[in-house]
């Protein structure tokens, strides 16, 4: 390809830049630009050295045909919505929700930073909050001494103390009450 470029006198500094349309030649393997100068019209030219590397610009404008893939990608989405593989060349919607600020799991109005529509469940590790704390299980989970009949709550092994650790009888109660 020959772009003709007609400059100053001799002896002065020329900078210019010239749009380069190499079509759909760029497949990912490095590329080098040999450029070669000529005084206008004598026929005779200066190859200037080093190469230039054609640098990922163009090679950016290739990766929008994904033309790396077999088959190329195809699909379609929603705004704000993370996409995810549908098919093995598909892309569709998750159900993951990021409007900038929030992301949301199974919510498109997420009012925390992350919010879940849902059951979420830790499979190991438990949850860390603020404090630097870890909890495993959750409070109250697990065994109880208490037992519950319908909307009666009852406890019948030893005594029960309120405002006391160590109570001395079946309901032992050393705060003041009404």
């Amino acid at each position: 390809m020959d772009i003709f470029v007609r400059l100053g006198q001799i002896g002065e500094l020329h900078l210019f830049s010239v749009p380069l349309d190499f079509g759909d030649y760029f497949r990912g393997d490095a590329l080098w630009l040999e450029i070669e100068v000529a005084p206008y019209k004598s026929g005779t030219y200066t190859r200037l050295s080093p190469r230039q590397e054609l640098t990922p610009a163009p090679y950016a404008m290739y990766a929008t045909t994904a033309e790396s893939v077999a088959g190329g990608i195809s699909g379609s989405g929603t705004a704000n919505r993370v996409p995810k593989f549908t098919a093995t060349r598909t892309i569709g919607n998750s159900t993951i929700y990021d409007n900038g600020t929030n992301v949301g799991i199974g919510t498109t109005s997420p009012l925390e930073r992350f919010s879940v529509n849902g059951v979420v469940e830790s499979i190991t590790g438990g949850f860390k909050f603020p404090d630097g704390t870890i909890q495993l299980t959750a409070g109250g989970g697990g065994t109880s001494l208490w037992q519950q009949n319908g909307n009666n709550v009852y406890y019948n092994s030893g005594n029960v103390g309120i405002a006391t650790t160590t109570p001395d009888a079946k309901l032992a109660v050393t705060a003041a009450f009404r």
